[in-house]
């Protein structure tokens, strides 16, 4: 039988990893009206990114790929910081190695996130 093992949106919050949600986004693009705009119309900054992706590539307009790019790197951001964060964390509640997360985890042939989406 095989061991998996199913976490939730949340699961590393104790190593200092955060939610990916649009107030980690648009807290980067507040400058910008029209994205601020754009992601409090969509209930996740995927869905956002989706509608500016298909408008660059249907508009022959430059200001189009200029905001495509400009939430790309919001994104980038967000995403850099979480991984900057979880790369500082130790992983483990105590330094007895048999309560590590490392040994926790290595008993599991898959381990899958699930995440959940509030509308």
């Amino acid at each position: 039988m095989n061991a998996v093992l199913l976490t939730g949106a949340g699961f590393s919050h104790n190593w200092g990893g955060r939610l990916a949600r649009n107030s980690a986004v648009a807290m980067r693009l507040q400058g910008d009206r029209d994205l601020a705009d754009l992601l409090r119309r969509n209930p996740n900054f995927e869905e956002a990114l989706t509608e500016l992706q298909n408008e660059c590539a249907v508009s022959a307009r430059p200001r189009a790929c200029e905001r495509l790019e400009k939430l790309e790197a919001a994104i980038v951001a967000a995403f850099g910081e979480m991984n900057r964060n979880l790369a500082a964390g130790s992983f483990n509640f105590c330094t007895d190695k048999k309560y590590s997360s490392f040994e926790f985890l290595i008993l599991f042939d898959a381990i899958f996130t699930l995440n959940q989406r509030n509308e």
